[in-house]
């Protein structure tokens, strides 16, 4: 049996990165809460890398900015499914906007992991 890698997921979400880039290498990302599709700078992949006992899909939380910014950050949420044998991103959400407090950006989750059974991925 073939055992699913952190480096591989992180190399199909590099590669959804890497094509859906804009002319200035911003990633549209569409934010489900209010449909706005918003250009953004990629910064980090966060480790670890999980992967979801329910339904098999791995997810892997990224850093973002806001091009221009140094501070106003997102946390993006990659969501990966393994179809016809190969890893490919079928989900992008928001979990974390930056909102602005007494000149401080910080960034306030849209949802949590409560609840969801996953094991870390390596």
């Amino acid at each position: 049996m073939e055992v699913t890698r952190a480096w591989q997921v992180m190399s199909a979400i590099h590669g959804y990165i890497a094509t859906n880039k804009d002319a200035n290498g911003n990633v549209p990302i569409k934010d489900d809460k209010t449909g706005e599709i918003i250009p953004l700078e990629f910064v980090e992949m966060h480790q670890p890398i999980r992967h979801m006992k329910k339904d098999g899909e791995y997810f892997a939380c990224t850093d973002f900015r806001k091009p221009g910014s140094k501070d106003e950050y997102y946390d993006i949420d990659f969501w990966v499914n393994q179809k016809s044998g190969k890893l490919v991103v079928d989900d992008v959400k928001v979990h974390k906007v930056p909102v602005q407090e007494d000149g401080i950006w910080t960034q306030v989750p849209r949802y949590t992991f409560e609840g969801m059974d996953f094991d870390v991925t390596q």
